[in-house]
C-alpha cells in the first residue's frame, strides 16, 4: 500500500506549493493518504476522474471533510493516465497532478528509490517530508517532463506562482482604479 501525506492550506496550496506534489501510483494499487487541515478549516480531497473539477462522489474519489486530519484510503481502479486532485472548497490553490502508470512491468526512472519492473502493491512516490524526497522529486519531475506524449504540460512545484502573482497584482490594479473612479465620479456628481 502506498501511503502519501498532503497537509492543506487554504492560501498556500498542498504541502506548501501551488500546485501540490505529482502523486505516482501504479493501477491496482491501494493508496492510503494522511490528509491534514494546516489552516483548520474544512477541506475535502478529491481525484478528478471525469476531469471537470466538480467533486462528483459517485465517479470521482472522495474523502470525508476534514480540519484537522484524516486517513483516506482507496484502489487506483483507474486507467493508466494523469488525473487531476484538488480540494473541493480551494479548487483555485490546492490541486495536483495524480499519475497512474500500468499495473505490470512498469518501469521507474533511474535515481527514485524504486527497482525497475516495479508492480501492483509496492510504494507510491512518497519520499521525505510531505511527499517529498529530494532526489526522487527532481528525478520524477524530469522523467514527466520528457513524457509529453503522456502528461499534458511539464511539471513544476512552482509553474502557476508566478502567474497566480501576476493575476493578484492586476486584481489589486483594477481594484484600486476602480474606486478612484467612482471616488471621482462623485466629486462631479457633487459639483454639479
Amino acid at each position: 500500500m502506498g501511503q502519501v501525506t498532503l497537509v492543506g492550506d487554504s492560501v498556500m496550496g498542498w504541502n506548501g506549493s501551488i500546485p501540490g506534489p505529482t502523486i505516482y501510483s501504479v493501477q491496482g494499487q491501494t493508496i492510503s493518504l494522511n490528509l491534514i487541515s494546516n489552516d483548520t478549516f474544512d477541506h475535502q480531497f478529491f481525484l478528478d476522474i471525469n476531469h471537470d473539477r466538480v467533486p462528483s462522489c459517485l465517479i470521482d474519489k472522495c474523502s470525508a471533510y476534514f480540519d484537522t486530519t484524516l486517513q483516506y484510503t482507496f484502489s487506483v481502479d483507474l486507467s493508466p493516465g494523469t488525473y487531476n486532485y484538488y480540494c473541493a472548497l480551494y479548487r483555485d490553490t490546492m490541486h495536483g497532478r495524480f499519475v497512474v502508470l500500468g499495473p505490470n512491468g512498469t518501469s521507474y526512472p533511474s535515481g527514485t528509490g524504486y527497482s525497475s519492473g516495479y508492480s501492483n502493491g509496492g510504494t507510491s512516490y512518497n519520499s521525505g517530508s510531505y511527499g517529498r524526497g529530494s532526489a526522487g522529486y527532481s528525478a520524477l519531475t524530469s522523467w514527466a517532463n520528457s513524457m509529453s506524449a503522456f502528461l499534458s504540460g511539464p511539471v513544476s512545484p512552482k509553474s502557476t506562482g508566478f502567474i497566480n502573482i501576476l493575476v493578484v497584482g492586476f486584481l489589486v490594479i483594477f481594484a484600486a482604479f476602480t474606486i478612484v473612479a467612482i471616488a471621482a465620479y462623485r466629486v462631479r456628481r457633487r459639483n454639479f
